[in-house]
C-alpha cells in the first residue's frame, strides 16, 4: 500500500506492526543527489509521524514508479544495510 505520511513524504508499507496496525514500517522515497533513494521509517518508533492517506500510483512521479514494484521493495529490504530511523525528539 502506498501512503503519504504527516511530513509529506510518500512510501510503501513494508511490514505491519502487529502491536499497532496503524503504525507499520514504511519505505519512504526521497530525492537524493544521485537520484531517488529510500529510507526505512518505523512508525511504531516515530510518535510525531503518522499516515495521512493512501496514495494512488497515478499520483507518483515517473522516477518513483519503478522503485515501488514488489521486487524492488523486497530487494531493498534484503540487500540494503540500513537501520530503522532513530526516533526524533
Amino acid at each position: 500500500t502506498l501512503v503519504e505520511l504527516s511530513d509529506g513524504s510518500v512510501g510503501v508499507v513494508a511490514s505491519v506492526n502487529s502491536a499497532d496496525r496503524l503504525r507499520p514500517i514504511v519505505l519512504v522515497y526521497e530525492e537524493a543527489e544521485h537520484g531517488p533513494d529510500m529510507r526505512i521509517v518505523d512508525l511504531g518508533n516515530q510518535a510525531k509521524l503518522s499516515i495521512l492517506r493512501m496514495v494512488e500510483m497515478s499520483e507518483l512521479a515517473p522516477a518513483h514508479l519503478n522503485r515501488i514494484s514488489p521486487a524492488e521493495v523486497l530487494k531493498f529490504m534484503l540487500v540494503a544495510e540500513v537501520q530503522p530511523q532513530s526516533p526524533r525528539p
